[in-house]
């Protein structure tokens, strides 16, 4: 006998289709799901905006956003709501814990998370609760928790970064209300700040917490109102790191999800709502 908590779920996954244009959903049963990935993927050329399937999966029944993750380690990070707000990590697609190293105490709080690639950096926004002010920095994993690693220098008023790419230099997106920076590490301690204004990217604004940088450095992933009007998530991408990024295409079947995250296959796109976290599969 259905459980009155399964008729739940499924109004609210009905009320979720709405919300975000995934129509045609249907439902599957969980046990085909029950393995650590999906079948292997490779994004589309270079130029071509990956294609979703218009269903939806729940994953994780926790209540965080900006869900990031890492295929490689298997790792996930995400800004859970509790009392207090906390950082939390743990395996991917499965229950996160508080992450150890990354949670606040009474002189400096820890928000808007974002793992790199291969789950062994993060960085976080930190704020001081005795001068009031907020930075962004690089954090380590280390067999004990997270360990403060540098500070990324970002333009003033920064929203939101997103997750480090991999290799040398390190690249993290940063965005203002004016645009897109890409913050770049100098290799000498410091970091270098490449502008990409809204207009060169063919949108008038963008999510505060919507936009991510591949780990390769090619790929752009943003919620954003491209011109026209319209709040959704679009793709752009480049040659080679540094190059300009080409005009924003609309990745078809996807409107708006809230702090969605492309993975590095451009296999999912997890996006939180409803206290949980879900992710698209690609088409």
């Amino acid at each position: 006998m259905r459980s009155r908590s399964s008729a739940i779920v499924i109004l609210a996954l009905c009320a979720c289709n709405q919300a975000f244009e995934l129509r045609e959903t249907r439902r599957i049963d969980a046990q085909l799901f029950d393995v650590a990935t999906d079948a292997p993927f490779t994004c589309p050329p270079l130029g071509t905006a990956p294609r979703f399937t218009r269903e939806f999966r729940q994953t994780v029944f926790q209540n965080c956003d900006e869900y990031s993750v890492s295929t490689t380690s298997h790792q996930a990070m995400a800004y859970c709501h509790g009392q207090p707000d906390y950082i939390a990590d743990g395996p991917l697609d499965s229950p996160l814990s508080p992450a150890v190293g990354l949670q606040g105490d009474a002189t400096t709080g820890y928000s808007h998370p974002q793992l790199g690639p291969d789950g062994d950096v993060a960085v976080a926004t930190v704020y001081s609760r005795v001068t009031s002010n907020t930075k962004v920095s690089l954090f380590r994993r280390t067999p004990s928790g997270w360990r403060f690693d540098s500070d990324i220098v970002t333009p003033p008023l920064v929203m939101g970064v997103s997750s480090p790419t991999r290799g040398d230099p390190m690249r993290v997106l940063a965005w203002t209300n004016t645009g897109l920076h890409e913050i770049v590490a100098d290799g000498a301690g410091g970091w270098t700040d490449i502008p990409h204004a809204f207009s060169e990217l063919g949108v008038t604004s963008a999510n505060t917490f919507g936009s991510e940088l591949s780990p390769d450095g090619l790929r752009l992933v943003l919620v954003a109102a491209p011109a026209g009007g319209g709040t959704r998530m679009l793709y752009a991408d480049r040659p080679s790191p540094g190059a300009p990024f080409s005009k924003v295409q609309p990745i078809e079947d996807l409107q708006y999800l809230a702090n969605g995250f492309m993975t590095e296959d451009c296999g999912r796109v997890y996006f939180t709502t409803l206290s949980s976290v879900f992710y698209v599969p690609r088409d």
